[in-house]
This record gives structure tokens, sequence and C-alpha cells, in this order.
């Protein structure tokens, strides 16, 4: 959450977290502040759709919020 959190860097790590990290938590954390920072890279909206039947209950409701995010209203 720094001044260099809405780099294209930091997305790339935060993604690359969100899908690899051994870490339920992690992988929650990194779709949430994904979202907060608008990243709705086309990979990354495809990853939270697999993610909302992940096997933890933190990454499911993670990427189940983000999604209703990104949806029209």
């Amino acid at each position: 959450e720094g001044r260099h959190c809405s780099s294209d860097a930091v997305k790339g790590v935060l993604f690359h977290s969100a899908l690899t990290d051994p870490c339920p938590a992690v992988k929650a954390c990194c779709i949430e502040h994904l979202c907060k920072l608008g990243y709705y890279a086309p990979a990354f909206l495809k990853h939270l759709k697999g993610a909302c039947s992940d096997p933890s209950d933190e990454v499911r409701v993670a990427a189940k919020l983000a999604l209703v995010n990104v949806s029209p209203r």
C-alpha cells in the first residue's frame, strides 16, 4: 500500500502470488489488493472465476467479492 503500489511491477508480483502462493490467506489478500488497485486484466478475471471454487474459504470469498466488484450493476 505504498506509493509504488499501482505500478505494473507490483501488480505483477501480487498476481503471481495470487496464483502460486501456498498460503490461502496470502492468495486472498493479493486478490483483495489487486481489486482495490483496479487490476482487471483478462488473466486475472479468468483466475478469479477459477478461484471461486478454491478449496480455501478465504480464497473463494475474496474471488467472489472481487467478481462482484467488476460486474456491471
